[in-house]
């Protein structure tokens, strides 16, 4: 109807609230007006950059798509000793257009601005954490010293978290991984999907560092 009003983004991620101000049998007029996402400059909001183990079929794609919507800036696939798929200098670039592509439409659909991206993949051995970001990998045994909320109580503002693929990371991976500095997470038990544990750690990540100025530590009188 006339003068009602909804959010939409171009593809460049710019964010516009729409107003209908006419409507004809074949179209209709929108007046726009840029709107601003107050996610932008949330200061609580963390950068986190994820480490994605390949996954077989389309199950790598889902997860490019829930994770842009959990507020990942950056995806990068990863090749383990145990992931399935391989990728060549043939299909690669066929790939990453596909996955970015996916990364548009995930933006737009979650209304966050532009600006997120998948990376080219790389080997597992050749990761490095940036200065003062922190380092997580998640995985189905319990190998961690800490609780996730510890090892995020110094509120970092930049994460990387990794999660492996359907077969697991190798307990010589794991080594690695604790050699670059990144720190083992438990899942809890149960095993979960490896899909489904890339989406339940970003989400565990953000509510805790979102949450975290509201906490309030027991104090008994």
């Amino acid at each position: 109807n006339k003068g009602d009003s909804l959010a939409v983004s171009t593809d460049s991620g710019d964010l516009y609230n729409a107003v209908i101000t006419r409507i004809t049998e074949t179209a209709c007029r929108l007046t726009l007006t840029p709107t601003f996402n107050e996610d932008q400059s949330d200061s609580l909001e963390p950068d986190m950059t994820l480490y994605q183990c390949l996954l077989k079929g389309t199950k790598f794609e889902t997860v490019v798509r829930q994770a842009i919507e959990c507020g990942v800036t950056t995806i990068v696939p990863i090749i383990t000793s145990r992931t399935i798929p391989v990728l060549d200098k043939k299909n690669t670039p066929k790939k990453l257009e596909r996955w970015n592509r996916i990364v548009t439409e995930a933006l737009q659909q979650s209304g966050r601005a532009a600006g997120c991206k998948v990376s080219k993949p790389v080997n597992l051995r050749d990761i490095r954490l940036d200065a003062g970001q922190n380092g997580l990998f998640f995985h189905e045994k319990s190998l961690a010293k800490a609780s996730l909320h510890m090892y995020l109580s110094n509120s970092p503002q930049r994460v990387a978290l990794l999660t492996g693929p359907e077969g697991g990371l190798s307990p010589q991976e794991t080594d690695l991984l604790i050699q670059k500095e990144f720190k083992p997470v438990h899942l809890g038990p149960g095993v979960l999907r490896a899909e489904t544990a890339a989406v339940y750690a970003l989400a565990a990540v953000r509510t805790i560092l979102r949450e975290k100025p509201s906490w309030k530590p027991d104090r008994k009188e």
